[in-house]
């Protein structure tokens, strides 16, 4: 069970790099990110996408542990 577990686990994050790679590739022109206090010119829109995905996850796995401290406090 382990193992089979293992083997999606793998076969699910090599698609993900896959798709990963072809979305880099059809989009490769810079685009202009606009943060509110800064600019950024010229960033590819496989960087700005990858910044954004990760910047929302850190931020869902931080909400989530916060509300996971607080129910544990009030047990």
């Amino acid at each position: 069970m382990v193992t089979l577990r293992r083997l999606v686990f793998v076969a699910v994050l090599l698609v993900l790099m896959l798709l990963t790679g072809v979305f880099a590739f059809s989009n490769p022109q810079p685009i202009d990110v606009d943060i509110g206090f800064k600019r950024f010119e010229g960033v590819p829109m496989a960087v700005a996408f990858a910044v954004t995905l990760a910047l929302g996850w850190l931020l869902g796995v931080l909400s989530a542990g916060l509300a996971l401290w607080r129910s544990k406090g009030e047990k």
